[in-house]
């Protein structure tokens, strides 16, 4: 499955930025960070990954024994 990543130009126009390969199944959930620099995916292949938006590529690789369909984040100020 392929992520596009896409840039907003305005209030109606977006431009295609780039697009992210990695996950062998359906992708359930997806977070950008705060800053936008990274994103957080998870998918039916039982895994959760990290990409680097900036450098286009994938950072990080979590598989889960069970699998996983939503991702839960916590920012800095959450107590």
């Amino acid at each position: 499955m392929k992520i596009k990543i896409w840039e907003k130009i305005n209030k109606n126009q977006f431009k295609f930025k780039s697009e992210l390969s990695g996950h062998q199944m359906w992708i359930w959930d997806c977070h950008f960070s705060i800053d936008s620099e990274y994103l957080v995916t998870c998918s039916s292949d039982k895994s959760i990954k990290l990409w680097s938006v900036s450098e286009e590529k994938q950072v990080s690789n979590l598989v889960c024994v069970r699998g996983v369909n939503k991702i839960i984040l916590c920012d800095e100020e959450s107590e």
